[in-house]
């Protein structure tokens, strides 16, 4: 996470013109991909054992994000007797 979160951050500055702009695109990609993604994620292994494999499909397309793998480790840790897989 150390070392590649500051690898995204500067790839993504060069979408966007404005400091103001940059920062606010990444901080709506954090939050939809590291808080909403995640807890999707979660919600699906837990549900039955159907949408637990869309759910495992769904983590390994997000992972190369930092923050979502981040957010879905810490999930992980809390719901060890929960997760259907």
């Amino acid at each position: 996470m150390i070392f590649a979160n500051p690898a995204f951050i500067y790839f993504l500055s060069f979408l966007t013109e404005k400091e103001e702009t940059g920062s606010l695109v990444v901080k709506m990609i954090y939050f939809v991909i590291g808080i909403i993604c995640s807890i999707t994620v979660t919600i699906l292994q837990v549900v039955n054992k159907d949408t637990a494999k869309i759910g495992s499909w769904l983590r390994w397309i997000f992972y190369p994000f930092p923050i979502y793998s981040l957010t879905f480790g810490y999930m992980n840790i809390c719901n060890t007797d929960v997760i259907a897989i």
